[in-house]
């Protein structure tokens, strides 16, 4: 966010006129109250010359109000000096009232005449003037090309503060341009010329900014450049230069992944452009649009959606065309990260339709100041043209007396001629420069706009994808361990999983299809007769058994009798199927969902209501969105199912509603009207068997318990089919144990703690990364080597796994092969370790060992347990379990896992090594040692020393 110094510029070249009073209101009340005594026309002209320079920048309508006074005074006087800063400043004055019309021609007519005066002073000021009105008017060209006029005079006078402040301008114009390796090339020669005075730091700080807002200067460098602009800033008390050093290092901050400091940057901005006497808009809008981003990337995105809100509707209420493009195209990139692809594309296409329409108006002023330029030098190739017309007139009627003239004369024509022909020609040249340039800037924006419309639909396919690699693995793994007949269990039992995925895989596909059809206008209501409330009843009847296997209260209230009428079954299943598969999906164990249906006000209403997570408002507002992804706690879809809901009720001329509450639960109203049964032939409706409904509780045991020493397996899994799969493949060469969800894998980890554990990512309640993290860090489950099994087949979503301590990653659908040989490799890795330094631990300490630093604190802490009561002969493996706060079988596993060994062995190895070392430092007899080490006769610690060691602990002694 640059700081434009036209303000400044004219502020400077005020005292070139004369003294300024706008200090002190006092002398220009004084001054004011002089006008009716003075009679004279020369004194008046004076008097009115300092009231309008008292005005400037000040009070821009009295500036104008006085300036005009000195035009007219001027002109009685006959004062062309003053005459030309009467114009100024009326030209001044109406640009900062914002009206660049009369703005442009006051200042016109200053430049004529500080031209005609030859004044080279009044000639800079009168270009700066002029260039600033056209830049602000987006004449960058032209503005460019006056700016250019007044640095080759002030270089000529050698005027350091004006070079520096028509450099910084012109730097400005290069970075609209897109040029910006120029406008740093300009800022740093406008640096070069300032720095040396002191004087001028505000110039400086100025600089700094702006060169901190470039993209080309490197973040660290433009967080330093802005931090010295800043304390100018501040020190100068110049509130809107610290909010633009504000905004653009919140900027800057963000682009360097400093969200904490970029949210306090953007807020101090935000903070002084809303006061009313710094009010500035488009600060706002960048400020409160840069928020919204620093919000979306810690994922806050009901908040940063707010922001957005703002800073879009501060947008369109003031037309601030540039602004609400950038703040459209921000707003996408949010709905994008929180993965509403629907919203993201609208917002891109808003953007990138405003974006476009800049661009027609941009190519539109060009070629209408091209034709302007055209048509002034057409005028003076006509004026040309009619001058050697009237040469070659006065050359006729002299040919007899001077031949020589005429050719002479007649060569100076074809001269005029050509000339005019080629000012012609070098304007159609420059026009069709300018439109070539301007059609590339466009195919620029078309093709950004494009990469960034396949962007999105990436992450859409993506969604799709994840949702079709569970019921793919259903499918596929079952399937090959058919073909190779190494299916376990009854071969029904998976048949009918395969089907129902099948059924799933092409119910989303056909959700798919039915919103391509209803998109284009080619889907229509297929209504015949029947009981509607029946149709309900049978439709509900289908869920019970999902809602049981669920731990879910079903409660259906829908009429017994009946109610004939017309309408469509296929259109209406889809509806009531949806929106019932959403409240199950999103409502916990022991929770309730109700299906409620009557007739009110003449339509039929249809109610599905639950008391699950619910929603906070921004996602209400969403949720009918096309491929909008509700993902919250575990909880996730495809995002298609209510986006078809209200598709096919508003297809059916009915309406669709939603209330919620985070915590609360959710409930959607559905409203159809009531057709006439004569609309539609009879016939029966029929119920189609809801695609993909998981099995019921007898299908899927919660464990199996196998004979013989194997390994203990957790598979934590939300998908019963998945769990009945991975069980069925497993349990030949593991004790499998199975848990829902993360909060319940912990819990039975914590129990049980296994040998291995598979987790999905997707859960409900506690996601995989969390209970991964929860595992990782728990002393007593640390060691556990963890394998994600997830849809999640994103490189982003392995690296975040492995990141959190997950040891392996396999992406569905998976070979059953890779999965068990992975689980083989885990165990044998562990064992390796366990068996190289297992039994190390009591001589080389817990610090030594290749464990993690959960496992070191907990061997640490047993060892530490232990030697407190080592001499205690009564001291058992029960009273060690209860001081470290475990019981006997969590303590004996884990020790296993650590160290090969059980408590009991290792309590012996750590009194022996005890033992050995107080007998090398002789500190007393066998049989002393032997008591002080907790063994309860001198006979028994003599046999454990000598199969430990290989000698007695007499030799030990003797040394």
């Amino acid at each position: 966010m640059r700081l434009f110094l036209l303000v400044l510029c004219l502020t400077w070249t005020a005292p070139t006129w004369g003294q300024s009073y706008a200090g002190n209101p006092e002398a220009v009340d004084s001054l004011e109250a002089l006008i009716p005594t003075i009679k004279e026309d020369s004194a008046r002209l004076q008097l009115f010359y300092e009231l309008t320079v008292s005005f400037n920048n000040v009070n821009p309508q009295k500036a104008i109000q006085y300036g005009d006074s000195v035009v007219h005074w001027a002109e009685v006087v006959g004062d062309a000096k003053r005459w030309y800063q009467g114009q100024y400043a009326k030209g001044a004055g109406y640009f900062f009232l914002g009206q660049m019309d009369s703005a442009k021609t006051y200042a016109r007519l200053a430049l004529e005449r500080a031209i005609e005066l030859d004044v080279p002073v009044d000639q800079v000021d009168a270009h700066n003037l002029l260039a600033s009105i056209l830049h602000h008017e987006g004449n960058i060209v032209l503005a460019l090309d006056h700016f250019q006029q007044g640095l080759a005079i002030c270089r000529a006078l050698q005027d350091t503060v004006q070079i520096y402040t028509l450099l910084v301008n012109m730097a400005d114009i290069y970075t609209q341009q897109g040029d910006l390796e120029q406008a740093q090339a300009t800022y740093q020669e406008s640096l070069s010329l300032i720095l040396p005075h002191e004087g001028l730091a505000f110039a400086a700080a100025v600089v700094y900014n702006n060169l901190g807002d470039l993209e080309t200067t490197p973040v660290d460098s433009a967080i330093r450049y802005l931090k010295v602009a800043q304390g100018i800033f501040t020190r100068a008390g110049y509130p809107d230069g610290q909010a633009h050093t504000h905004a653009n290092l919140g900027k800057r901050y963000l682009e360097k992944g400093s969200i904490n400091e970029a949210m306090t940057a953007f807020e101090a901005a935000i903070e002084i452009w809303s006061r009313p006497e710094t009010n500035f808009k488009p600060g706002l809008i960048k400020s409160w649009s840069g928020l919204a981003q620093a919000y979306a990337q810690q994922t806050a995105f009901a908040r940063a959606r707010a922001l957005s809100d703002r800073a879009i509707g501060l947008g369109e209420e003031f037309g601030l065309k540039p602004e609400l493009e950038n703040a459209y195209l921000d707003r996408a990139r949010i709905e994008e990260a929180a993965g509403n692809t629907e919203r993201a594309l609208f917002y891109l296409k808003t953007g990138t339709a405003l974006q476009k329409e800049l661009l027609d108006e941009a190519k539109t002023k060009a070629l209408s100041q091209a034709r302007i330029r055209f048509e002034t030098e057409q005028k003076e190739r006509l004026l040309a043209q009619s001058e050697l017309e009237l040469a070659q007139g006065k050359l006729a009627l002299s040919r007899q007396q001077n031949q020589n003239m005429l050719i002479l004369t007649s060569g100076i024509g074809l001269l005029l001629l050509m000339g005019g022909g080629f000012v012609w020609w070098r304007n159609q040249q420059r026009l069709k420069q300018k439109e070539t340039e301007l059609a590339l800037q466009l195919k620029e924006a078309e093709a950004h706009s494009l990469r960034e419309l396949d962007a999105l639909k990436s992450h859409f396919f993506a969604n799709i994808s994840h949702e079709f690699r569970t019921p793919l693995t259903l499918i596929l793994t079952p399937l090959r361990q058919l073909i190779e007949n190494k299916l376990p269990g009854p071969h029904d039992t998976y048949l009918q999983m395969m089907l129902r995925n099948g059924e799933r895989l092409q119910q989303l596909i056909e959700q798919l299809l039915d919103l391509s059809r209803l998109e284009a206008g080619r889907m229509e209501l297929q209504l015949i007769r029947g009981d509607i409330f029946q149709f309900l009843r049978t439709l509900a009847a289908q869920f019970e058994s999902y809602a049981h296997s669920r731990q879910i209260r079903f409660h259906v209230h829908i009429p017994q009798s009946p109610l004939h009428t017309a309408f469509d079954p296929d259109k209406l299943e889809k509806t009531v199927t949806n929106l019932l598969s959403n409240a199950f999906k999103f409502t916990p164990e022991e929770g309730d969902v109700w299906l409620r249906a009557e007739v009110v006000e003449g339509e039929l209403e249809i109610v599905v209501e639950d008391n699950g997570i619910g929603m906070e408002e921004e996602e209400v507002n969403q949720i009918f969105d096309r491929f909008y992804r509700q993902e919250a706690e575990g909880y996730t879809g495809a995002g298609i199912g209510l986006a078809l809901v209200k598709e096919l009720t508003d297809l059916a001329k009915g309406t669709v509603s939603v209330s919620s509450e985070p915590g609360q639960g959710s409930m959607f109203r559905v409203n159809l009207p009531l057709v006439s049964e004569a609309a539609a032939p009879e016939q029966t409706p029929a119920v189609s068997p809801v695609a993909g409904l998981p099995p019921s509780p007898a299908e899927t045991a919660k464990g199996m318990v196998s004979d013989g020493d194997k390994a203990v397996l957790l598979i934590v899994e939300d998908n019963p089919d998945v769990r009945q799969l991975l069980q069925g493949i497993l349990s030949s060469s593991y004790h499998v144990h199975l848990a829902e969800n993360g909060q319940e894998g912990l819990e039975m980890a914590r129990k049980l703690v296994p040998d291995l554990v598979i987790s999905d990512i997707m859960m409900p309640r506690m996601d995989g990364y969390a209970f991964t993290q929860h595992l990782k860090a728990d002393e007593l489950t640390s060691h556990i080597p963890v394998i994600h099994l997830t849809a999640k087949a994103s490189q982003a979503a392995k690296i975040e796994g492995l990141d959190l301590g997950a040891d392996d990653y396999i992406a569905k659908p998976f070979d059953h092969k890779e999965l068990e040989l992975k689980l083989r490799n885990l165990l044998q890795q562990r064992e390796r370790i366990r068996k190289k330094f297992g039994k190390d631990v009591v001589r080389l300490g817990p610090a030594e060992l290749e464990v993690t630093p959960a496992d070191q604190r907990f061997l640490q802490r047993v060892i530490d347990v232990a030697e407190q009561f080592l001499h205690d002969e009564t001291f058992s493996v029960e009273d060690m379990g209860r001081e470290v706060g475990l019981s006997r079988s969590q303590l004996h596993r884990k020790l296993k896992a650590l160290t090969d060994q059980s408590p009991s062995v290792f309590l012996r190895s750590l009194r022996l090594q005890r033992a050995r070392q107080l007998l090398e430092q002789r500190a007393g007899t066998a049989a002393e040692i032997a008591y002080q080490t907790g063994f309860s006769s001198p006979a028994y610690f003599s046999k454990c020393y000598k199969d430990e060691y290989g000698h007695s602990p007499s030799e030990s002694l003797s040394g």
